[in-house]
């Protein structure tokens, strides 16, 4: 993932320490997709290589390394989710959508097109906002 590091017109706004961040990371949205990502990643992991090597070759300490790891990421997954439902006011239902992906082998990788659209969605509105202007009548 290659990210710009230069500060936009659109990220004047944003506190100093914030215009550094890579843009994924500057909006709850996107620090839930990552979050997402790399759960998911983990996931696989613990599916693909870990439950593997535990039942067919009798190394249980990779299910319980990689899985300790899924586990605290599953659990930072969750408390991102619970912060982007309150912030950005999704209903329960979409928050449950979004929590059920997380269940499900490669459900967060599916689930990012549409936490992507909805994030580039919100990015965008200020310039909308901006192209509407009260006096238009």
């Amino acid at each position: 993932m290659g990210y710009v590091s230069t500060v936009s017109a659109n990220d004047q706004h944003l506190p100093k320490e914030r215009a550094n961040q890579p843009r994924l990371l500057r909006s709850p949205i996107g620090r839930l997709r990552v979050i997402a990502f790399i759960e998911g990643c983990s996931f696989l992991l613990l599916l693909g290589v870990a439950m593997p090597l535990k039942y067919f070759f009798g190394m249980p300490l990779a299910v319980r390394l990689v899985g300790s790891t899924h586990g605290g990421l599953f659990v930072a997954f969750c408390a991102a989710l619970l912060h982007v439902t309150i912030v950005e006011r999704w209903s329960l239902l979409r928050g449950f959508v979004v929590f059920v992906s997380s269940l499900v082998p490669c459900g967060t990788f599916v689930m990012d097109r549409s936490l992507r659209r909805e994030q580039e969605a919100r990015r965008n509105l200020p310039a909308l906002a901006g192209e509407i202007s009260p006096t238009a009548s």
